[in-house]
């Protein structure tokens, strides 16, 4: 039975994967050093997740681990756009707009 998933992201530094079905964390995912402003699905098994904390990190949903972190931007990451399947792009407060290959 597949069931649906909700992924939220908190000034508590987590991520949170909820489960739809029964409204129960599923999973916790940690990493960033500060509060977490924005989420993009990668695929079904990636997340990518921006920060305060000025970094990206890429997450592997299926073992939590956080595969990857890209670094570039002075300011806070607030919204993620995946462009083609493997081209992510990132909004930041410091005025720019990065493209990432991931």
């Amino acid at each position: 039975m597949e069931f649906k998933q909700l992924r939220i992201g908190s000034r508590d530094l987590t991520i949170k994967i909820w489960n739809l079905n029964n409204s129960e964390c599923i999973n916790t995912l940690k990493g960033h050093t500060d509060s977490v402003y924005c989420l993009q699905l990668i695929d079904k098994n990636t997340l990518a997740s921006g920060s305060r904390d000025l970094t990206i990190k890429i997450w592997n949903l299926n073992n939590s681990e956080c595969i990857n972190t890209l670094k570039g931007h002075t300011d806070s990451v607030y919204c993620l756009q995946l462009i083609e399947k493997n081209t992510l792009a990132s909004g930041s407060y410091d005025h720019s707009i990065k493209i990432w290959k991931i």
